[in-house]
């Protein structure tokens, strides 16, 4: 089961995965969190994240699941029992901890294509890079000089016409 469904750029866990972890009925948790949501609705400034998507099941029945985020999620297990709570907040660890880690390529081609990308970014640096150089060394020029300088005198130290 793939539990990690970043929605939105947001981590979510299904509602089987919480019945797995908390050993509870897929039912049971999915009318738990029905009530969490509609007493949750109340209030609009409180925002639960709860979709209701479907899974394919053993029989290849399509069955609904709802997708939840971190914050709905503890919330909902605030009225389980503390050994389903740990268990659940070491898995959102877990699903956090794994978000963080970047991809590593597991083929030669993945390798290859992040390489062709790190090189691109890698030109398009040098050659901004090369683009700020004149001007870099122009104030480099300014900032080691002496004193203030007028206009004519800053125009001379770097070597530019005055109306430039």
């Amino acid at each position: 089961m793939n539990a990690l469904i970043p929605t939105q750029s947001r981590l979510t866990m299904t509602s089987r995965e919480i019945a797995d972890l908390t050993g509870k009925q897929h039912s049971n948790v999915m009318r738990d969190i029905r009530n969490l949501l509609d007493t949750l609705s109340m209030d609009s400034s409180l925002n639960p994240c709860a979709k209701s998507i479907t899974y394919d099941g053993k029989d290849g029945r399509a069955y609904a699941q709802y997708e939840v985020d971190k914050d709905t999620c503890l919330t909902l297990l605030l009225g389980y029992d503390p050994a389903a709570r740990m268990k659940v907040v070491k898995r959102w660890q877990e699903l956090e901890a794994q978000a963080q880690q970047p991809a590593i390529p597991q083929t030669l081609p993945d390798a290859l294509r992040l390489a062709a990308d790190l090189a691109e970014q890698k030109d398009q640096a040098l050659a901004a890079l090369a683009l700020a150089a004149p001007k870099a060394q122009g104030f480099d020029r300014i900032a080691n000089a002496e004193g203030l300088l007028s206009l004519r005198e800053t125009a001379t130290t770097l070597k530019i016409p005055e109306k430039q």
